[in-house]
């Protein structure tokens, strides 16, 4: 038995590249399954990541190549992992969040954990990773990343500094972590146009307010900030949102997407007063506040290669067990 790995993330392939991929997620699960294999298919806002395991490193082989032929768009710019110490390496390493934009960060300890409790999620696979997230878990502790609280929220909330008004569109696990670390003296908003009453629970939360997403044209005349992180397929904010509105603002409108596909038309960055970034025009952000990190991290890559083998060691031992 043999794991491999092919991906892209937000360091090998642009958001722009990476966005219509999204769109094609139910395709590229589909062909997973209809291999035959035991193929695990990760998607998060950085990162599609396909998990196989083989019987031999030809067969991976084989299998890497296909996918590389039936989507030759999607893993243009794709990394490629394959041999069961280096898959392990990768995966611990983005279970301690080491391969995030915001190193440490627990968020993807939670996407992980989600992804693997599926009931579909194959067997094999799951006892392998079940091993990493606990060790990973360890590493965090031992390397102090776990006492590391900063989020994405708190990262931006800082960046905002000043800022008084600003409205959330969205009501995942983004908007989540904004109304759970909104600072003292910040007015928030939470929209939403179907979810509205998850809107208003997060906002009853964080002590803001819940608005509809047909009230944001005059929200955006007041904000300072707009933060939009929805899961929708399609831009929910375009270029005329704020054409409509820049000529009636006397201050500059702060306009953060998170989300992947992007919520934001990037258009919407050329009119006057509007600053637009997306995750990627962040990550010099994101690098400053990773350099405090340096001694966790460093501390954190030591103890995964301690555990590399010891796991490695355990797949290999109970390989004869399963079959394909």
């Amino acid at each position: 038995m043999i794991l491999y790995l092919i991906g892209i993330d937000y360091r090998s392939a642009p958001i722009s590249l990476r966005e219509p991929i999204y769109r094609r997620r139910s395709e590229i699960v589909n062909f997973c399954r209809d291999t035959g294999e035991e193929i695990s298919t990760l998607f998060t806002c950085n990162r599609i990541e396909l998990y196989g395991i083989s019987e031999n490193i030809f067969q991976a082989a084989r299998s890497i190549k296909l996918f590389q032929e039936r989507f030759p768009h999607v893993f243009e710019l794709s990394y490629v992992k394959q041999g069961t110490e280096e898959v392990i390496e990768h995966a611990l390493r983005l279970a301690c969040g080491l391969e995030s934009q915001i190193a440490g960060e627990e968020e993807i300890t939670q996407q992980l954990n989600s992804w693997v409790s599926q009931d579909s999620f194959p067997w094999v696979s799951k006892e392998i990773w079940n091993e990493i997230l606990v060790r990973a878990e360890d590493i965090r502790i031992k390397s102090g990343l776990k006492g590391v609280k900063d989020n994405i929220a708190k990262i931006i909330f800082k960046d905002l500094e000043g800022q008084k008004e600003m409205v959330v569109i969205g009501t995942g696990k983004i908007a989540r972590v904004f109304s759970e670390n909104k600072p003292a003296g910040v007015s928030l908003y939470f929209a939403a146009r179907k979810k509205h009453k998850r809107a208003t629970r997060l906002a009853r939360q964080a002590g803001a307010k819940a608005i509809l997403l047909d009230d944001l044209p005059d929200a955006l005349l007041k904000a300072d900030a707009v933060i939009s992180a929805t899961s929708s397929p399609h831009y929910v904010l375009k270029k005329g949102h704020f054409l409509d509105i820049s000529k009636k603002r006397q201050r500059p409108l702060y306009v953060y997407d998170l989300a992947v596909p992007r919520d934001v038309e990037p258009d919407a960055g050329k009119v006057p007063g509007i600053f637009l970034q997306n995750l990627d025009d962040l990550n010099p952000v994101f690098k400053e506040h990773n350099k405090a990190l340096d001694s966790h991290i460093k501390k954190a890559e030591l103890l995964i290669l301690h555990h590399i083998f010891e796991i490695a060691g355990k797949v290999r031992e109970k390989s004869d067990a399963y079959s394909y």
